[in-house]
């Protein structure tokens, strides 16, 4: 079973150490939990963002990820409000929150 969620995030501007160029549709990372990075040993996990929005002049994104391998985790690490690193090898890019999925509704 494919374990999916979805974040809202903040690109670090590159100047500071973040990416030059913004996150890319099917693009593979890392990620780390703020919460868990230092207390619990394999804590750093790869996602796959699937359904991604980006606004280059506030930094700010949203996307729908999903967990490509299978590493299982806690479902508590999955609840909205958890605060995540997303890393390009051992540089954080960008700081993420997980946030429940949007609804989208149907126009008639």
């Amino acid at each position: 079973m494919t374990v999916s969620m979805n974040i809202e995030f903040v690109m670090i501007p590159h100047q500071l150490g973040g990416r030059k160029h913004p996150f890319a549709k099917k693009m593979y990372m890392n990620l780390r939990w703020q919460r868990y990075f230092y207390h619990v040993p394999n804590s750093v996990r790869s996602i796959q963002l699937i359904e991604f929005e980006y606004d280059a002049q506030t930094r700010l994104g949203h996307a729908c990820c999903i967990f490509p391998f299978d590493d299982p985790f806690p479902q508590a690490w999955l609840e909205p409000g958890e605060l995540l690193e997303l890393c390009d090898g051992a540089h954080i890019v960008a700081i993420a929150k997980i946030v429940p999925p949007r609804i989208v509704k149907e126009e008639d």
